[in-house]
C-alpha cells in the first residue's frame, strides 16, 4: 500500500503505470514454485549466506543450513527460511561478534506476496490508482 501510494504520488494526474502481480493460485502450485526441482528458490535463499560471507566477513557455512518455505493461501503469503540442521556459532566479522543458532532455528529470508483480482482492485482504489485493464498469462497465473 505505501509503496503504490508513493509510486501514485511522483507520477503525474495523465500518467499510466503497468504493475505485474502475482495471483494467488492452488496451494500446492505455490508450495511447489518454492520447492522447485531444480533448487532455484533454494540457491537463491541459501545466497543470502554465501553474500554475509563475503560481503560482512561471515563464516556461515552453506552445507549447515537447509532451505525451507512455506504458503498461506488465507494471507497470499510465500515466506522462505534457511534453517540450521546443527547447533552452531557463526562469527561475523563485521559485526565483531558470533551468533548462536539452535538446530532447527529458522533465518526469515524472503516474503513473495499474492494477490486476487479484488485485492489488486482494492490497492487500486485505497492508492488512488484505478485499474484500467487486467492482463494473464494463458494459464490466469
Amino acid at each position: 500500500m505505501e509503496f503504490l501510494s508513493q509510486l501514485r504520488r511522483s507520477i503525474g494526474s495523465d500518467d499510466t503505470a503497468l504493475i505485474g502481480f502475482d495471483l494467488k493460485k492452488e496451494p500446492d502450485i505455490i508450495r511447489k514454485a518454492y520447492n522447485d526441482s531444480k533448487g532455484v528458490t533454494k540457491d537463491f535463499n541459501l545466497n543470502l549466506l554465501e553474500r554475509i560471507n563475503r560481503e560482512l566477513g561471515g563464516e556461515f557455512d552453506r552445507r549447515e543450513f537447509e532451505h525451507n518455505s512455506t504458503y498461506d493461501p488465507d494471507t497470499g503469503e510465500a515466506k522462505s527460511y534457511v534453517v540450521s540442521k546443527i547447533e552452531q556459532d557463526i562469527y561475523i566479522r563485521s559485526f565483531a561478534r558470533s551468533f548462536h543458532f539452535e538446530k532447527g532455528e529458522p533465518i526469515f529470508t524472503e516474503v513473495s506476496r499474492k494477490y486476487d483480482v479484488s485485492e489488486i482492485r482494492s490497492l487500486a482504489t485505497r492508492s488512488g490508482f484505478k485499474v484500467i485493464n487486467n492482463y494473464f498469462d494463458r494459464k490466469g497465473y
